[in-house]
């Protein structure tokens, strides 16, 4: 699919050029257009003022609106076709310019379309189609959107950084409650690395999209992605239904979905949570993995520690086999040290040793030995235990909440 230029039609009078559309605005030395709730910035231009700012733009001559504020403009997401209203758009604002492009879909040129529409979307039901012209080069700040996607670049280059939703956490989104839930707090132009120390572990893959090459970009719905465009860039995109309507179609069903996707968010905190503490660097792990076997030496490390907080640094670093024999040797033969160390574990310790004590291949006797030693105090201990594996997977539970909906 090549975008190519070609003769356009005449517009049925300049009836389109009289147009009051929505044009993106910003001050020249802000980094990017912000699409969040409170820093969007936007005027009403007549489309044909905004082409005409463009063209001087283009061959280089001044333009009243060159003048304004010191301000740049950006017409973005400018409907041009809607095939299916909904609450964020009811009607194209440039019906008219739908039918004004033209596609070469292979390289003869009798395959010229106008009022195109890629192969690829045939299966499609395509909602809206958006137009994009950068009259300077430009940036938007890092959002998701809730549509399926696709980016066809007409004229100049756009360069895509993508984003995977599991990277979300790492990405700051403004709270759920808010009107800018699909946008990011991070200013891809100066990152706060001291407000935003996550970001920088965010995995991402950069895409440049050009005109007169044999493709577009496939946004999936959901993906994270901030765009880079060169000047006199003009594109279209196409979005189309994802999961979403699906998802939310029946409201009594809404809850469940919201639930069981929760909890596997939840999940999925943990077990990285967990990974991270079993994996954490300390200086006796080189000692315990040079040793793995021989669960006497590493006892005796961790006995020789002075503190409880030293005792755990040996201990959860430990694979799952080395841990099971660490705990029964200290039940067996130090059980004080065992007694003390269950009864002041943090919630992490806890979080580690009962995952532990739920493998399915547990020798016979396992939990019977390492409880058996706490004497007396098995009931208390195994009570704070509980109260401490629920306190675990609150604070996990609530991390999500925090990273990704914005929610103390």
């Amino acid at each position: 699919m090549e975008a190519r230029n070609c003769k356009t039609h005449e517009f049925d009078s300049h009836a389109v050029l009289r147009v009051v559309v929505d044009i993106a605005c910003k001050e020249r030395t802000n980094g990017c257009y912000s699409g969040d709730d409170k820093s969007r910035q936007n005027v009403e231009l007549k489309f044909g003022d905004f082409l005409d700012y463009y063209q001087a733009a283009f061959t280089k001559q001044p333009h009243w609106l060159q003048t304004v504020d010191d301000l740049e403009f950006y017409l973005c997401q400018c409907p041009i076709a809607v095939y299916k209203p909904d609450a964020t758009c009811t009607k194209a604002s440039l019906p008219a310019v739908m039918g004004d492009f033209c596609i070469l879909l292979t390289t003869r040129t009798d395959d010229l379309l106008f009022g195109f529409r890629p192969a690829c979307l045939d299966d499609k039901p395509v909602s809206q189609v958006n137009l994009w012209m950068s009259a300077q080069p430009c940036r938007t700040s890092l959002h998701y959107d809730a549509y399926q996607n696709i980016l066809v670049i007409l004229y100049g280059r756009k360069t895509v950084t993508l984003y995977p939703p599991s990277e979300s956490d790492k990405l700051y989104p403004y709270p759920i409650y808010t009107k800018s839930a699909n946008h990011s707090q991070v200013n891809v132009a100066q990152p706060d690395h001291v407000a935003h120390p996550r970001f920088a572990e965010a995995q991402s893959q950069r895409f440049a999209v050009s005109a007169g090459g044999t493709y577009a970009l496939f946004i999936p719905e959901g993906w994270w992605h901030q765009v880079d465009s060169d000047e006199f860039t003009i594109a279209v995109n196409y979005w189309w239904e994802g999961m979403r309507n699906q998802l939310t179609a029946d409201p009594h069903m809404t809850p469940y979905y919201s639930r069981i996707l929760l909890e596997e968010l939840v999940k999925q905190q943990i077990d990285s949570h967990l990974l991270a503490l079993s994996t954490a660097s300390y200086s006796t792990s080189a000692l315990t993995n040079s040793l793995p076997q021989d669960d006497g030496i590493v006892t005796s490390v961790l006995l020789a520690a002075t503190s409880q907080c030293g005792r755990e640094r040996i201990l959860l670093p430990l694979n799952s086999g080395e841990l099971l024999r660490v705990q029964r040797r200290l039940a067996e033969h130090h059980a004080a040290d065992w007694r003390d160390l269950l009864a002041n574990a943090s919630v992490d310790l806890v979080a580690v040793l009962t995952r532990c004590w739920d493998r399915t291949d547990l020798e016979a006797d396992f939990l019977s030995v390492i409880f058996g030693a706490l004497g007396d105090e098995e009931e208390a201990i195994k009570t704070q235990l509980v109260a401490k594996q629920e306190q675990f997977r609150r604070q996990q539970a609530a991390l999500v909440f925090a990273s990704l909906f914005g929610s103390s």
